[in-house]
């Protein structure tokens, strides 16, 4: 399936695409170097550092995460996914399988699937996903985002920090706010993972799920550093097992720790979403015993498998046994 969709992408650019020149080019930025497989507009494979200056170029991911810049958009390609650079002036991309997060900068950009058409507008940022088993968009962000699928009838406005699922037409909130008298309380949902950011006068509580490393969300602090100086300077925090506790350096009145809360909020959605790992685990089997026998076709093997968790990255169970072994190399 991977290799047609590969092949469509080589002939379509044949097809569709000029070779147009621009001053900035489209670029590896950072992650997994070794996972990225880059095809110029000829089809031929060139090295992943290679500067993306004209449309037609290919790339590919495997099991690995890898991040692309230029000045008009940063785009995150996650595991196993195939896109195609149609664009430069007038940025386009082609999603043909897997997802990405994309950042609009100063320009417009769209994206297209085999079916919808996204039109991001600057300062924008969305989570597009295409695969075999999903095809949703979300607002990643407050800024306009428009949808058109010619197949299903949608077109229109994809609202603020809410997720679309294409294939069943419905629309998912990805924030909700709760006030009374004593905090504000702001929460992130997707999928199986919840946030909730508990402000009032003195901090914010953070409280992390089990499927979310809390190292991720320390992270995202640290970054606030260079990305958000003036809202990183405004706490310190400190950090428990499931949750992380910032501490205004001064005491805040209701509307300035709301207006904060949701900074935070809007800035930690797009971090999380960007780096978020499922927690789908996975399954390893060590034969621990194997004696052969002479004379003994089969032999009784003590067998050990492990089930262990990306997130956290610990085995849930292990389980011994023993099974049949028909043949010894």
């Amino acid at each position: 399936m991977r290799i047609k969709k590969l092949t469509l992408a080589i002939v379509m650019i044949v097809a569709l695409s000029t070779t147009l020149f621009a001053a900035t080019p489209f670029f590896f930025s950072s992650g997994d170097y070794d996972s990225i497989k880059l095809y110029d507009p000829n089809g031929k494979r060139v090295d992943a550092l290679t500067q993306m200056y004209s449309s037609g170029y290919i790339i590919s991911t495997d099991n690995h995460e890898a991040s692309f810049f230029s000045e008009f958009a940063e785009i995150t390609l996650k595991p196993n996914t195939l896109m195609v650079l149609l664009g430069i002036e007038s940025p386009e991309f082609y999603l043909l399988d897997g997802s990405i997060i994309i950042s609009a900068k100063n320009k417009n950009v769209t994206v297209y699937t085999t079916t919808a058409k996204y039109s991001l507008t600057p300062y924008s940022s969305a989570e597009i996903v295409y695969t075999e088993t999903e095809d949703s968009i979300s607002n990643l962000s407050d800024k306009k985002i428009t949808l058109y699928d010619a197949l299903r009838d949608l077109n229109g406005d994809v609202p603020a920090f809410t997720s679309v699922d294409i294939i069943t037409a419905s629309y998912s909130p990805l924030m909700y706010e709760l006030r009374n008298s004593q905090e504000y309380i702001k929460a992130i949902r997707f999928k199986d993972v919840e946030i909730n950011l508990h402000a009032d006068t003195q901090g914010i509580l953070i409280t992390i799920p089990e499927t979310l490393r809390k190292s991720l969300i320390t992270t995202f602090l640290a970054n606030l550093e260079t990305k958000a100086p003036e809202i990183r300077a405004m706490f310190t925090y400190r950090t428990t097992q499931d949750s992380v506790y910032l501490k205004y350096s001064s005491p805040l009145t209701e509307s300035d720790y709301s207006k904060l809360t949701d900074e935070l909020a809007k800035e930690l959605l797009l971090y999380v979403k960007s780096f978020y790992r499922p927690d789908t685990p996975t399954v390893s089997t060590n034969i621990t015993h194997l004696e052969k026998v002479p004379g003994a076709p089969q032999q009784p093997a003590v067998v050990e498998t492990k089930v262990v968790a990306n997130i956290p990255d610990k085995p849930i169970f292990t389980v011994k046994g023993k099974a049949t072994v028909t043949s010894i190399d």
